[in-house]
């Protein structure tokens, strides 16, 4: 899927897996993935596991590694590369993840260092 901006929802009911590979536009310079993006957005993925291993949990991957996401933490991050999103539940699961990928600039950062006189 190339991304402008796009809604994902994942409504989970019965045992599956769903992947979603999300690549950029030539002219969009980073994909950002959030699932915490204030009333548009919900992650609420019903995993008690502190590494978030089993089901009901989302695997996000990048060109830089893997990370999973489970409970109430969903993932907000950027890349000029891709973004794989894999989501495994269990049946009857009541776990629910609606996430936002679009397009944004990179931000640029200005670091200011005080000065001190003695």
């Amino acid at each position: 899927m190339l991304v402008s901006n796009y809604f994902l929802d994942v409504i989970c009911k019965g045992r599956r897996k769903q992947t979603v590979k999300i690549r950029r536009e030539s002219s969009c310079p980073l994909i950002r993935f959030n699932c915490t993006c204030g009333s548009l957005c919900n992650f609420d993925l019903n995993n008690n596991k502190a590494r978030c291993s089993g089901l009901d949990r989302m695997v996000i991957t990048m060109d830089n590694g893997t990370k999973k996401y489970c409970q109430m933490t969903g993932p907000d991050i950027a890349t000029s590369g891709f973004i794989k999103v894999s989501y495994f539940s269990k049946k009857k699961s009541k776990s629910r993840a609606t996430c936002k990928a679009e397009c944004v600039s990179p931000t640029t950062t200005t670091t200011t260092t005080p000065t001190t006189t003695t």
